[in-house]
């Protein structure tokens, strides 16, 4: 930065600034490191959906083994605390052996496993970049597992959708009624 001097002012009144040239220079900069840092944002979003359709897939088959092993109906459902069921699979899971066939966990239920979704520690708030939701036929916000192993009377899927300022897909995980898991990422799929 150079001083500059005004004429009609005394030489000791000394303006300092940016000139235009150096203002263009680091806008410049700024660009170009963001344009740089967007890959990265796009891995971390893919990785998060990765991660969070393993351990997913995990709760499903320790649920499937406890449910086959002990001859008892298991549900997996979403939870923020860990203990009980709610309504958003942002939050975290839980599965637990259900008792009284109510997709509620009552004091008497024991649980399987608690999931969360940040790495690390333990009920911690949400998934840090993307939203996770749970479609089933019947709009149930819980899956069943009988005795057998199979999710009783329903198939579904769970999506995963970045957040919105990055251009993924939304990444799905298809869970078929035998407990079966296959992944997709469709472009068709709208997210809130």
């Amino acid at each position: 930065m150079t001083p500059v001097h005004i004429a009609g002012k005394s030489p000791n009144h000394i303006y300092q600034g940016f000139t235009l040239l150096e203002l263009m220079l680091t806008l410049a900069i700024i660009a170009v490191l963001a344009r740089l840092a967007l890959p990265a944002m796009e891995f971390s979003q893919r990785n998060e959906a990765n991660r969070v359709f393993t351990q997913l897939t995990s709760l499903l088959s320790n649920a499937r083994a406890t449910s086959i092993a002990s001859h008892v109906v298991t549900v997996i459902c979403p939870s923020l605390d860990g203990l009980k069921c709610d309504s958003n699979w942002t939050g975290g899971a839980i599965s637990f052996v259900d008792s009284n066939h109510d997709r509620q966990r009552n004091d008497d239920d024991p649980l399987i496993d608690v999931l969360t979704w940040a790495q690390g520690e333990i009920h911690s708030a949400n998934i840090r970049h993307g939203t996770l939701r749970w479609r089933a036929f019947g709009n149930r916000q819980s899956i069943k597992i009988d005795a057998f192993g199979q999710l009783s009377d329903q198939n579904g899927s769970f999506t995963w959708c970045p957040a919105a300022h990055v251009s993924l897909p939304p990444q799905q995980m298809l869970i078929n009624s035998a407990g079966r898991v296959r992944y997709a990422s469709d472009n068709t799929v709208e997210c809130p």
